[in-house]
């Protein structure tokens, strides 16, 4: 399975555009199919639909529909962020992946969906 995702617009208009974006997503479709990944098991979320909520919905329906060996291919391609949170270690960063709609992903909250 693969979950593919590209923000190249984001709501914000402070927020840079990405004029790569289509490429990156053209590049990782081929990546999928060269791992195996049938175009029916491969689903794309483009730009402004990529907000945290719907992500966060389809890593949570992506988790759901595994089964012991399946192979699964994220990928992202947009803005990133990091940040140091109080109580991590010294030079422990936080790091996050920017939205459509300018709300963050981080690593923990990817981690805690799968």
């Amino acid at each position: 399975m693969a979950y593919i995702i590209g923000i190249g617009q984001y709501s914000n208009p402070a927020v840079s555009s990405l004029g790569g974006v289509q490429y990156d997503m053209e590049s990782a479709r081929r990546m999928a199919q060269s791992m195996g990944i049938p175009p029916e098991n491969m689903h794309f979320v483009r730009d402004g639909a990529a907000t945290v909520a719907e992500i966060t919905s389809q890593i949570k329906a992506l988790d759901q529909r595994l089964v012991a060996g399946d192979r699964v291919f994220v990928y992202y391609s947009g803005h990133g962020t990091r940040w140091h949170e109080p109580d991590a270690a010294e030079g422990v960063c936080t790091e996050g992946l920017v939205a459509s709609d300018g709300q963050v992903l981080s690593n923990k909250m990817i981690s805690q969906l799968l």
